[in-house]
């Protein structure tokens, strides 16, 4: 059993030292006695790498476990825990990757930017002031998505407004996770 008390350790260096189909145990262990180091130490960097590697750490440890475990229910309860962590650390790099959230945001934007135009007539988004070219469909996406909504476009069809809504709450909740981001960042 290792112990880290009083010291300042940069979870990195573990990265490449254990097997991830081996030594999951050992893996979560370490990472979660990492974070907790780096929290009594004041240590804010050192806190949000063992994070980001204590939550992967933990997805290596579910695989094990779905991989010897026979029962269903349980497979099932890992098959989600497992997709969720995966798709938090790809998307979100689990809140303390910034990086990997404004990839995700550009990612989304484009795909939202080309939702609009390509469905701009079904939106109810056609006609004098509305989208007619991409930059038309990306301003209306931007000013969707930051929830400025300045008003000269919208959508006269019910379902362009339940979309365009649900693009509105999706813009809000980035916001409000890029600002958790930021804050965990400059305010440890």
């Amino acid at each position: 059993r290792i112990e880290f008390d009083n010291t300042y350790i940069n979870p990195l260096s573990f990265e490449k030292c254990l097997d991830r189909t081996k030594h999951q145990n050992i893996g979560v262990y370490l990472y979660h006695e990492l974070l907790n180091n780096s929290r009594k130490q004041s240590q804010p960097n050192f806190t949000q790498d063992a994070v980001f590697l204590f939550r992967r750490w933990t997805r290596y440890q579910d695989l094990y476990r779905l991989q010897t475990t026979t029962e269903w229910h349980i497979k099932l309860r890992l098959l989600r825990s497992i997709a969720s962590n995966f798709a938090q650390e790809h998307f979100m790099g689990f809140g303390v990757r910034v990086g990997r959230f404004f990839r995700t945001a550009l990612i989304v934007m484009t795909f939202l930017t080309a939702v609009n135009y390509i469905f701009a007539p079904a939106l109810g988004l056609v006609g004098d002031n509305k989208i007619s070219t991409i930059v038309d469909a990306l301003y209306f996406t931007v000013i969707t998505l930051t929830t400025i909504g300045y008003g000269d476009i919208t959508p006269t069809t019910q379902i362009g407004r339940a979309v365009i809504s649900a693009e509105g709450v999706l813009g809000f909740l980035s916001f409000a996770i890029l600002a958790s981001m930021l804050y965990r960042k400059i305010l440890p």
